[in-house]
């Protein structure tokens, strides 16, 4: 018996390990596509066109950094042109990040809160659920502002664009980004809270690192967006900042999960 619960708990450790691992590597994989092959051009910040504040400047945003010649699959290998009409990168852009990159993100946030919540000593499942939210949320805001930009870029195509749907995009980046902070946040904090209780001193190491990453990077994304009421957030670096918190975390975890 005693070796059959051994056993059990042994596959159980496994698969927890390369569930993480996996959701790490999916995550990974998406970020580098979306950061070199699909790439804006010209170097243009990738979050220039979803926090674009009027028509103008969404205009402006897809006519240096995505508008092209057209004519290949996802833009791959077109070359930029401002009088252009294809937006086929942009699409496979936002195509990639949404059923790849915030499946990835979202996924991976959601083991991390359950598992540390769990070690953190709360018990109610219905609050670990709860936990989840902001995760959940900042996903499908997400997606939902993929969508609008992408009516946003037909509209323009031809000449419907109005100020009030690239308001629609900048809202529901701005939830985005504000429900990602809240979501690096609860993972700090239960990091943390699970590193008072943790007794293995490889484990207690990697708590720290990446409760302390997460939060540094949810007041970054916070400190960002707060500077949105007179200028363009610049959210990426929090967001690299929670990220490399995603990586510790998912350190402790094969760590914590090893047979």
């Amino acid at each position: 018996m005693t070796e059959r619960v051994a056993f059990d708990a042994h596959v159980q450790h496994t698969r927890m390990r390369r569930i993480v691992a996996g959701w790490l590597l999916a995550m990974s994989a998406a970020l580098l596509v979306l950061v070199t092959v699909l790439r804006p051009y010209n170097g243009q910040n990738p979050t220039t066109i979803e926090l674009a504040r009027d028509a103008q400047g969404f205009t402006q945003a897809l006519a240096t950094g995505w508008r092209s010649t057209g004519g290949t699959t996802c833009g791959l290998g077109e070359t930029p042109d401002a009088k252009g009409a294809s937006i086929n990168r942009l699409r496979c852009h936002l195509f990639v990040d949404s059923l790849w990159f915030v499946p990835g993100y979202v996924g991976l946030l959601v083991l991390l809160t359950l598992t540390l919540a769990r070690r953190g000593g709360i018990e109610a499942v219905w609050l670990r659920h709860l936990l989840c939210v902001p995760a959940v949320a900042a996903g499908l805001f997400d997606i939902a502002e993929n969508g609008i930009t992408i009516v946003a870029a037909e509209e323009l195509l031809m000449r419907l664009l109005s100020d009030a749907t690239v308001l629609d995009v900048r809202l529901a980046s701005l939830i985005k980004w504000w429900l990602a902070g809240a979501a690096f946040a609860c993972v700090g904090v239960l990091a943390l809270s699970a590193l008072r209780r943790a007794t293995a001193p490889h484990e207690r190491r990697w708590l720290r690192v990446g409760g302390w990453l997460a939060m540094l990077g949810a007041v970054a994304l916070g400190g960002a967006l707060v500077t949105s009421i007179g200028v363009n957030p610049r959210p990426e670096f929090g967001m690299a900042v929670a990220l490399l918190a995603a990586l510790a975390l998912g350190r402790w975890h094969w760590l914590a999960h090893a047979p």
